[in-house]
């Protein structure tokens, strides 16, 4: 394993204690968190010189790990839970990440302050359905950008629903690839901004994930 993301999980069970970043094992975390995070650097090629977004990045899955195997991608980390982007904010400067930087924000509010528009690759790895999620990261894109949720076997369902929201979000699904870790069925659609979204999106904060676009 790389010693950069060993000293990111070091440091993550060091300070976990106190800023409850993860409820999983050392274990788990490595076999299954961290693996999950490798595997879409595996799945899909990042350019050079890409912008990328870790939506929500928490403790920095999947965007801290993504930005140690890919140095040469430059990736923002939005978190809104301030506990959680000092926690990143310190663990990009323990490890020297120069490609990296982390915005303490909604990502509502980062969309609508300076975040539109901008970025190649937006990535996520959370628990919201789809249809928020496609609302929190095609309006960051830039129009032929492409947005990599990481769910889980759920997300057939997930698509039927957002058939609504990437219309009006100006998305398209241009495939799926379907991957196992451990005993997990996941998945990574692959989502492409085809035009512009309409600018009264993102709604304000804690809109998207109380009033779904449906």
């Amino acid at each position: 394993m790389d010693e950069k993301i060993r000293k990111y999980v070091d440091t993550i069970f060091e300070v976990n204690e106190n800023l409850d970043l993860t409820a999983a094992s050392r274990e788990e975390f490595l076999n299954y968190h961290v693996a999950d995070a490798l595997m879409i650097t595996k799945l899909v090629i990042f350019k050079s010189g890409s912008n990328v977004v870790d939506i929500g990045s928490g403790q920095g899955i999947p965007g801290i790990v993504v930005a140690i195997k890919l140095p040469e991608v430059n990736v923002t980390l939005v978190e809104s839970i301030t506990k959680k982007s000092k926690f990143l904010s310190y663990v990009v400067d323990l490890l020297k990440l120069k490609n990296v930087r982390v915005i303490n924000a909604r990502v509502e509010d980062f969309c609508r302050n300076e975040g539109r528009n901008q970025f190649d690759i937006a990535l996520v790895r959370g628990v919201e359905k789809l249809n928020v999620l496609l609302e929190y990261a095609l309006p960051l894109l830039k129009t032929g950008g492409l947005f990599l949720p990481q769910k889980g076997k759920a997300v057939k369902k997930e698509m039927k629903e957002a058939k609504s929201a990437l219309a009006i979000l100006g998305g398209k699904i241009e495939g799926m690839k379907w991957y196992r870790i451990s005993d997990r069925l996941l998945s990574v659609p692959f989502i492409r901004k085809i035009k512009e979204s309409p600018s009264k999106y993102p709604r304000r904060s804690g809109i998207p994930s109380k009033r779904p676009i449906a």
